[in-house]
Formats: C-alpha cells, sequence, structure tokens
C-alpha cells in the first residue's frame, strides 16, 4: 500500500511538472577577476605627535555582474582578499617605526532591484602578538543605494554613492574608532 501511495505521488507530481511552464532562464554572470592589485593611502590616522599610520595592501578580487532574463543588469558582487600592513611613519624623516599586518576577505553587494549596498564578511582582522586580536569587524552592513555606475566590466570599475544605513549584523570595530597609533607604537 505504501509503494501504491509513493507511485502516485510520483506520477502526480510527474504529471504537474510536465504541465508547467519551462523556467525562464537568467543570462549567465559576467565574471572578472583581478590578482595583485596594489594601494597605499597616506594618512589614514593622524597621531598627533610628529607621526601618522598609512596602510599599503596588495588584494585580488572578482566581480561578478548578474543579469535577468531580459539581459538587464540587476546585481553585481565584488569579492576580495589580500593582505594589508598599517605603518606608523614619522612625518619628518618618512621613516618606518613600526608595522601590522592583517588580511580581511569580503564581499560588496550591489543589489539594483532593491537598490541596496551591502559588505559582507571580514572586513577587519588583525592580531597582535601579546595583545590578540585587537580589531576585527565581520558580518553584514546594508545601505541604501543611491546611484549606481558600471564605468568598466573589464577592469572592473564601479562607482556608486550610498546614502541612509539600513541595517547591520555581527560584531563591527570601525577603523577610524581604533587607536592604529597606539597599537603601532606598541610594537615598538
Amino acid at each position: 500500500m505504501a509503494m501504491l501511495r509513493r507511485t502516485a505521488v510520483g506520477l502526480i507530481v510527474g504529471v504537474v511538472a510536465i504541465g508547467l511552464p519551462p523556467a525562464a532562464n537568467a543570462v549567465p554572470p559576467d565574471i572578472v577577476r583581478s590578482v595583485d592589485n596594489e594601494g597605499y593611502i597616506a594618512g589614514v590616522q593622524d597621531c598627533g605627535d610628529g607621526t601618522r599610520v598609512d596602510i599599503s595592501f596588495v588584494f585580488d578580487d572578482a566581480v561578478k555582474f548578474f543579469y535577468d532574463q531580459s539581459g538587464d543588469l540587476v546585481r553585481v558582487t565584488r569579492w576580495s582578499k589580500g593582505p594589508g600592513t598599517l605603518l606608523l611613519i614619522d612625518e619628518e624623516t618618512d621613516a618606518v617605526l613600526a608595522t601590522e599586518t592583517g588580511e580581511s576577505p569580503s564581499m560588496e553587494i550591489f543589489d539594483l532591484r532593491n537598490d541596496t549596498a551591502s559588505v559582507v564578511g571580514m572586513t577587519l582582522h588583525n592580531n597582535v602578538p601579546g595583545s590578540g586580536r585587537v580589531a576585527h569587524a565581520a558580518g553584514t552592513f546594508t545601505f541604501e543605494l543611491l546611484s549606481f555606475e558600471v564605468v568598466s566590466v573589464d577592469p572592473a570599475i564601479l562607482e556608486f554613492e550610498t546614502g541612509e544605513f539600513i541595517r547591520s549584523g555581527g560584531r563591527h570595530d570601525f577603523f577610524n574608532e581604533i587607536n592604529w597609533c597606539q597599537i603601532l607604537r606598541d610594537q615598538m
């Protein structure tokens, strides 16, 4: 009897599936990968004593462009990962006094249907020998997406503007709220 029920259910599911219209196929995403991108930002924190904090970084990323069945761009994701180094710089001599490294994989998600921009992943991750983890940000931030433009697909260059903060989840140490000057001085 149980076998007969399973067979009947299977036949009903099969008949219903045959009667359904075929699923609309979206256009496959375009994927653009880049490696060994380098950057340097001077003066991310002024220590007020003749020193400053700079950051240098190298990262790999993969940008995916998602389209609907009409071929319209509906979502863009950018995954990034790579090491960064904070440098305590003597402003008079430009000598590097101390360094601290970290690596933080993260992803940006631009939802063009809902006009939101989200950052997810571990956006900040720094451990100091003897002090443990001194900075950590992981989870998600979502903002209103005011404007979005794909300047170039390959290489992937995106221009966007965010508006109001919508929501967050997870632990977030904000970069500018951390006393990097003191953390780096402690490394000397």
